[in-house]
């Protein structure tokens, strides 16, 4: 299908909700959902079958394909990415698949952010995770390392705001230089400010690698290659971004799966 015969189906399906049309626009779109669960699975425990994230994908690809706005201004692909990796993730946790052992590591490495984050009043370093856990800075990346499979989910954790009552999620933030996302219309401005602020003074590596992963979806070692990097040392920066994160907002209580 070309462009114009897109933009045509899309203008048909919109004015009369026709079923046929809405297949053959899930049809079309059917590779944006492979394609995300591919990069979901990477990495995961082998019982975790790729089918059903792709399922659950497509129930995100419906309700966005249903929502969509073709006058919006923004592209569809763009605007359905990040609801049909919410419903993967859902999918996710709903299956329970993140073993004991790797959620206490997590909560082990999350106290610790936190509790540096809250005596400093800024990011902990390497040295100081390592120096509170009592443990080398080698020991403490292996450590980081093993809790990947819990990371893959953490920018769709739930941010709770008290102060009005709502919530949103780190992804939502997240600076998006190459697309125009109607950000401004979907948040209050001050659950915004939160965690820009936050993403803000990370370190620039750790800022692209999160740009890469979940605005560019590129998978882990197509961003080592980028950023010249292997593949382990990229899931590690992916990681201590987000413990750092969850650190800085943690006073915000942030609802995050791994401490479920």
């Amino acid at each position: 299908m070309d462009d114009a015969e897109l933009k045509k189906t899309w203008e048909d399906y919109i004015r009369t909700k026709d079923q046929e049309l809405k297949n053959t626009l899930i049809i079309y779109y059917l590779p944006l959902v492979k394609s995300t669960a591919n990069r979901i699975a990477y990495g995961l425990p082998s019982h975790v079958n790729k089918n059903d994230l792709i399922s659950s994908g497509i129930f995100g690809l419906i309700s966005s394909i249903e929502k969509y706005n073709l006058d919006s201004g923004t592209k569809f692909k763009s605007f359905a990415s990040m609801r049909i990796h919410g419903s993967m993730l859902d999918e996710l946790r709903n299956m329970d698949w993140v073993p004991r052992s790797v959620r206490a590591r997590a909560k082990k490495l999350q106290t610790a952010y936190n509790a540096i984050q809250q005596e400093k009043g800024r990011f902990a370093t390497d040295a100081e995770i390592a120096d509170f856990l009592g443990i080398s800075l080698d020991e403490l990346n292996d450590f980081v390392s093993s809790t990947r499979i819990i990371n893959v989910v953490s920018l769709d954790a739930k941010i709770f705001n008290p102060d009005s009552n709502s919530t949103a999620t780190y992804s939502d933030f997240i600076e998006d230089k190459s697309k125009k996302l109607p950000i401004d219309n979907m948040f209050k401005q001050e659950k915004k400010t939160l965690l820009i602020k936050a993403i803000e003074d990370l370190s620039q590596q750790e800022k692209i690698v999160l740009t890469l992963y979940y605005f560019e979806e590129l998978t882990l070692k197509e961003i080592g290659e980028v950023i010249s990097v292997s593949e382990s040392r990229v899931s590690q920066i992916h990681s201590k971004a987000l413990f750092r994160l969850r650190a800085r907002l943690s006073l915000s209580e942030v609802k995050d799966y791994a401490s479920n």
